[in-house]
Formats: C-alpha cells, structure tokens, sequence
C-alpha cells in the first residue's frame, strides 16, 4: 500500500513514517501543501494523510480540490482515494466542515498511533479502487497492474476466483475471513455460491501453489475460517505467537481503538517522557520544536511590551497549534496540554491582564523543561528494598473483615462541584451533603485541577461554560477524560447549544443537564450516574455446544471486563439462568445435547435449538428484557428472520469477528442500562416494587433448588410523617435518599433490595438466616443514628428505623408469607418502642 503524508511538522511526519513502515506500507512524505497537491497530480496513492493547517495551501483547499477534480487530469487516480485529515482543532463544526469538504475520515491531534492505523486499515478496507505495485510473501508475488502471480520469478497460473482469493489474503495479512465473509467480498449478490464452491476454489489454489514449489499461504482456524499465514521467518524475528497459539493476535492492532469497556484496563497514561521506540526521531527533531517554541516567546515578550503585530500573533499562535499535535503524539502529553493553554491565551491577547500574561509566561517556562534539555534514553532502575504487600499497601480494618457480616463501606460518594455560580453550588454541596456526600467546590478551572490532581472524586459535576485563563469546561472535561478515562462526570449548563451537547458525548460525559433546575433533581442524576457507572461488570451467559468456542469467547469477554458463563449444555439452560442471573445472551441456534440414557428410559427429547431459547425467555416476566445475541454459521434470510422473529435482538455470522462481537455487545448492554434506569427509583435508586417482586421470586426459587436460606426484611422509618410536617417535605426526600444509598451499600450482588412504598423498604438477602440478616440490620440502623441531617434552617435531628426479619423456608414457602410474617416481625419492633429490630 502507498501512501502519501502531506504534513508541514518534519518531526512528525518521520514518526508517521516510521510507524507506518513498521506496517508495510511505503510512505511518501510532502513538506507543504503545494508540494502535496503536486504529488496527488504525478502519483497514484491508495490513502492521504492530510494535515489541515499547511502551508501554501490548506489541506481543506486540497480536500475541495481532489473532490471536485478542480486542476486534475481527467484520468487522474486519485479522485476517490481515501483522505484521513489530521488536525489538533477538535471542535464538531471543524469536524463537519473537515469532512463536507471531501475528507473520509477526520483524527484529532495529539492521537494514539494504534488508533491512526486502525482508522487506515479501515479506510483502506472500505475503497474499492485500492491497488499497489506488488504484493509479496516470501517469495510469492503478485504484481495486480498486470494480474500475474510468480514464485522465485516463475509465473503460476491461477484462475480468476483463485487469483481474486490469493490477492485478497495477501492484501489483509492477519484478518479471518469466514467463507461469509469471502462470499461477499469476491462475488456478486445474484451469483452467490455454495460454501464448498468456496472451499474447492481455496483447495484448487493451494493444489497449484504446492505444484510451483511454493508453501501454502493460508492458514485453516476450526470453526472461524482462513486467512493468510505468518511466515516462520517472520515469527522468529519477531518473536511472535502462531496463528494457532493466538487467533486474536490480530486484535491487539483494533482494540485499542475502541470506547473503554467496563472493567477494561487503561491504556491512557501520562508519559514523563518520550517513549524509547521514538527517542532516534525525537533527539533528530527536537531542536525545531525549540525552534517554535522560540517564535512564541517573541511573540509573548512583544505582547509584554505592547508591542505585538497581528503577524506575530497569527504566526505563534499557529505554532503553539502545532505543539499542541506534535508533541502529543511524541508520547509528551502534559507538553501538548501546555500548548493548547498557550493557544488558547494567545487567541485572545488583546484582552490578557497582568495575571493572564504571568499565566502565559509561565506556560512557556514549562514548556521549555519539557523540550530542553534533550531527553536520553532511560537508565536502569537501581535495586530497590523489596517489601511486602501488606507494609506496601495497609487494610483499614473495615477491608480487613470476613465473614457473613462482610464489610459496609466506610463512607458516601465524594463529589467534585466545578460550578462559577456560588450561591447554585452551595445549595448542590448542601443538598448533597445531606444526603451523606463529601462535598468539594471549585469556582475556577484552576482550582478544579489542583483539586482533582490532589483528591480522589467519585464524580464531578461540571459547568460546560465555566472559562477561565485555564481553559472552558470542555478543556477540563477532556483533561479528566484522559487522566481518568472511567471517572463519571455529569454536565450542566443554562446554554442549550446543541454543539456543546455532542461535544460532550464525545468526550465520555455521562449526563447533561439544563439550567434551571433543582438540586434534587441533579443529586439523583449524579446518584444513577454513579451507580452504573460503580456497578459490577457485566454478566453474559454464553450457550453453544462447541467447547473450544467457549473458551474462545471466554478469552475474548473476560479481558474486557466481563463476567462470563459457558454452557455447553442446553438442558442445563434453566437452572444456569436463574442461578447466574445475566446481564446479556449469547446463544447459537443449532445445540446438540447427547447425555447417556439407559436403555431402558424413555426416549430422549429431540435437541433443544437456540430458538427454543430465546423464546422461551421471551416468555418469562423476569427475562422477557434480557437482551439475547445469536451466533450461527448459518447467515442465510430465513434463518435471520427466524431468530428475530423468537425475540432476537442480534445476529451475528460465524466465524466471530472479534471487534464486531464486542462492539455489538457493548451497544445491547447499554441499551439495558437505559431500560434498567426506568425500573429504579428515581429518589432513592433502589428497585421500585415491581422490579423487587420479580427478583425476589427469583430467589426464592434458587434458594428452594439450591436448600439455601433466604430472609425477607421489611424497613420503615419511625415518625417519618412528624420528619415531613416538621422539616419540610424536601428533607423528608433527602432523608428517604440517604436511607436509600446506605441500604445499597449493604446488598451484594446477589441480594435485592427495593422501596416498598412511602417511608418502607424491602430486603431479600440470599444464603443468609435471619439471624445474621438481624445483625446486617444493626449495622445499618448504627450507622443511621450516627448521621446528623439539618433542615433548610439548620436545625439538627437524626432519624432511626424498625424493622422486621423472615427467612424462607422456616416461615413459609412463599413470597406473600414471608411478607406477612416479617410484617408482624416489624409491628411488634415498633409497640416495643421502635428503633428495634426483630425476627420471626
């Protein structure tokens, strides 16, 4: 593959170069616009990289040009060549603007070089019209400008579907192509074939490859497909893996470019310096890094001086943009943070005071640390004093408890409140704080980050147009981002800007919220945002009779985060269902079951399929929502529509394609979390009642299958009506929140817990006697006492509950009794003078 960077920073165009490189692709390299413009007019390329702001002539104008074929010969090759645009301007109109102008693809300086080639690969992927020189493998090559194929320089004769199949492997080394796949890359819709047209098409290659003396270049996976191998050679050069140790080698190129998944860890760090692989480029370069850091200290020592021209301006403000690109993408992120705060100031220098141009002053002297002196390769780490995990790492004694009991958290969610508007931020920290929050405020964006590089937040809440010489809300948001990729931050503003909204989104905030609006009423938000974001991974139960299969996509999920369950048999599907309780389905349609069977028993049932599955869950009240993905090796529009028909929310073809797999699953998932928010209470963010019935039937029957304990606990706040004609009923909401995070830090995640209605609450805890459920209680109602809540006058009170205890199966066998029982258990609690608890 041929492509042409057109890029005006010499650095990093050499750093694209050299990555690019490392992928086999031959690089050509053009200083300026016009050089670039001149290059697209003499040579044919498969992808341009673009920069935006270049000089001579813009990559925008360049975009326009090639797109309109304004002043290109009427044969010119790359009229419909693929354009990725780079740029450190990451705005959304930029973004559309970018991409109306021609551009197919649009990446923000400073990026991640694992993303910029997927973003190839995908690119190049999508162009029909892309065509290189030569392609080779070992010593087999194919020239596609004249169709030939030769080993060691003697031609092979291949027919058509046998060279478009060889071209296409040789074309994506690494990639899996399923026979799906392969159908619908090499032949039309109307002339499909059968599978073992493609098989035989693949054996007649081979047959005449192993005739011409050359070894076989394609690799058979089990049950996934082919794809083109790795040479030996190659492997140990590299010391790589075989295709066989590792069919997901080809993943580790992709992944990085997706959205985090839950529980994934963080490939986002804050480098100190600039990574080894990248010190040769660096060391060559650095100095017109200090080149263009020297043009923006004239620049700031004229502005002193109120001396500035609007050339100098506009020349170190175009240098600092270019900073902020470059040395990002050198490994220097803290560097390129430093220079979008220059460019920022710069923008506007005409209205900078005094503390702005010490600000700028220092922004610079900072830079100059990061660029100046050379930065040498990293010396051995001396030996260190080895010690031990528990001197290194010290339990509080709360993380220190076993047992039963468990341990309940020692504190409430601590929040960060960046918000200029102080009288709005004092009553979110009052109402907050009530509700048992740490509460920290920050008026400035400055105070903001000193505040999040020295505490740990459980979430912030964020004003999208909070601006102060450090930058917008967005410039935090994006710093928070990418020093804290999971970190839930909530957005609020009084602007409705659509743009703002979208920007957001992209930079992972959780939840916007319009001003006006009450403080309650943005707790709870931060409150359900908090939740799923705390919550435990997701569960998916896999069903497919193909052990090896199973394993694969339990090395695939479990990495990501998620909690996997393999069933390889589907008489088993039920009671797996209830005990594991998913979050998500995967099932493949055909399921063969063969278990012994005497032969004196009844003749087996016919073998359940996936179908049967999914509608059997589609008719159960507690999974009819349960999103179901199918799997099949069978693409063909009746099987499709049959799935759908059963309640299917997606299919997928096998062999798995590993990025479309987590992708898809990724989507259902939060797809149920929207879904699961309606069934949650807004004020408390516990289950509401209907929810907590269907989940405590379904322990019951684990525990009635399992001959496990379950207990039943009914809570209700004493003098709760004397609270809201005394307090208000705004308290009254703050107390029943509170009650409600305190109850969730108690339920694991097997447990349920729900509002009941009014001031009472609901507790199912599973595998636990009514004895030890008495004693979780105490824990509660001890904690409650201790907290002090004040009403809009500051007046001081405490709340205290009673409750009452069944357990299953000593006080009935069903869901109606035990409520009675631990009714009557809760009414004697209160005639004994309340604050009490006590059992059946």
């Amino acid at each position: 593959m041929k492509i042409l960077c057109v890029e005006d920073d010499k650095g990093l165009a050499k750093l694209l170069q050299r990555s690019l490189n490392k992928q086999h692709y031959r690089v050509e390299i053009a200083l300026d616009g016009l050089q670039g413009w001149e290059l697209i007019q003499a040579s044919a390329y498969d992808l341009i990289l673009l920069d935006w702001m270049l000089p001579s002539l813009t990559g925008i104008d360049i975009c326009q040009r090639l797109r309109t074929g304004c002043r290109l010969p009427a044969s010119s090759p790359n009229q419909n060549t693929p354009i990725l645009l780079m740029t450190a301007l990451n705005a959304v109109t930029n973004k559309v603007f970018g991409l109306d102008a021609g551009a197919d693809d649009y990446v923000v300086k400073p990026f991640d070089f694992d993303e910029i080639l997927a973003r190839i690969r995908a690119l190049l992927r999508r162009s029909q019209k892309t065509r290189s020189p030569l392609l080779q493998w070992g010593a087999l090559c194919l020239r596609p400008s004249s169709c030939e194929v030769t080993y060691r320089g003697n031609p092979i004769s291949l027919a058509a579907k046998e060279y478009e199949l060889l071209e296409l492997f040789l074309r994506n080394p690494g990639q899996i192509f399923s026979l799906d796949r392969l159908l619908f890359n090499l032949w039309a819709t109307g002339g499909t074939p059968s599978e073992g047209a493609v098989r035989a098409h693949i054996k007649g290659l081979r047959q005449k490859l192993k005739q011409a003396g050359a070894e076989d270049p394609i690799d058979t996976l089990y049950k996934l497909g082919y794809r083109l191998k790795q040479r030996q050679d190659e492997k140990t050069l590299k010391n790589e893996p075989t295709a066989e140790e590792s069919f997901l080698s080809d993943m580790e190129d992709v992944l990085p470019a997706l959205p985090a998944f839950p529980g994934t860890a963080n490939r986002v760090t804050e480098p100190s310096s600039v990574p080894p692989e990248f010190l040769d480029v660096w060391q060559e370069c650095r100095q017109s890094y200090c080149d263009r850091l020297l043009i923006i200290e004239v620049a700031v020592t004229a502005l002193e001086q109120r001396s500035l021209t609007p050339e100098q301006r506009q020349s170190a403000t175009q240098e600092a943009h270019t900073l902020i690109g470059s040395l990002g993408s050198f490994g220097l992120t803290e560097a390129s943070q430093l220079s979008r705060q220059v460019q920022q100031l710069l923008k506007r220098s005409e209205s900078l005071g005094p503390d702005d141009l010490a600000q700028l002053r220092q922004l610079i002297v900072q830079l100059r640390v990061h660029l100046d002196p050379p930065v040498s390769p990293p010396a051995e780490p001396e030996p260190q004093e080895e010690i031990s995990l528990a001197e290194a790492i010290p339990l509080e004694p709360d993380e220190a408890k076993e047992g039963q009991l468990g341990a309940i958290a020692s504190s409430f969610p601590s929040l960060l409140i960046v918000e200029d508007d102080v009288s709005l931020a004092q009553m979110l920290a009052k109402e907050a704080a009530l509700g048992g929050w740490q509460v920290a405020i920050a008026p400035t964006l400055q105070e903001a980050q000193q505040a999040f590089e020295s505490s740990f937040f459980d979430t912030i809440l964020l004003d999208i147009h909070l601006s102060d010489h450090a930058g917008d809300g967005l410039d935090f948001l994006a710093m928070v981002r990418q020093r804290s990729p999971d970190l839930p931050v909530v957005m609020i503003t009084a602007d409705e800007s659509f743009d703002d909204r979208v920007e957001a989104a992209r930079l992972g905030s959780r939840c916007f919220l319009q001003k006006p609006i009450a403080p309650a009423q943005v707790l709870t938000a931060l409150s359900q945002v908090l939740q799923q974001a705390s919550g435990s991974s997701a569960h998916i139960l896999v069903v497919d009779d193909d052990p090896a299969l199973l394993e694969i996509l339990r090395n695939l999920l479990q990495p990501c985060g998620y909690r996997v369950t393999a069933l390889s048999q589907p008489q088993n599907f039920w009671q797996t269902l209830e005990q594991t309780a998913p979050d998500l389905l995967i099932l493949d349609i055909e399921l063969c079951q063969s278990p012994a069977v005497p032969s004196s028993a009844p003749a087996p049932h016919p073998p359940l399929s996936g179908i049967e599955l999914c509608q059997v869950i589609r008719s159960d009240l507690r999974w009819n929502r349960v999103p179901v993905l199918f799997l099949s090796a069978h693409a063909d529009i009746e099987t499709v529509q049959r799935s759908f028909a059963a309640g299917a929310d997606d299919f997928l073809s096998k062999p798995v394609v590993p990025l479309e797999l987590l992708t898809r699953i990724k989507t259902r998932l939060e797809q149920r979390r929207l879904w699961q928010a309606t069934e949650l209470d807004e004020l408390t963010g516990v289950s509401l009642r209907r929810k907590a019935l269907l989940d405590l039937a379904r322990l019951m029957r684990l525990a009635q299958r399992q001959n496990q304990p379950l207990s039943v606990a009914l809570i209700d706040l004493d003098h709760f009506k004397h609270i809201n004609d005394r307090h208000g009923h705004s308290v009254g909401d703050q107390v029943l929140r509170y009650v409600g995070q305190l109850l969730q830090q108690l339920v694991r995640q097997e447990d349920v817990v729900g509002r009941w209605g009014g001031e009472e609450f609901i507790i199912g805890m599973y595998g636990i006697d009514k004895e030890v459920g008495v004693r979780r209680l105490e824990e509660v109602l001890n904690r409650l006492c201790q907290f002090v809540f004040q009403d809009q006058s500051d007046e001081p009170f405490q709340v205290t509950f009673s409750a009452g205890v069944s357990q299953l199966p000593e006080d009935g066998f069903d869901l109606q009794r035990l409520y009675c029982v631990a009714d009557q258990a809760l009414y004697r609690a209160k005639a004994a003078g309340r604050k009490q608890i006590f059992s059946s």
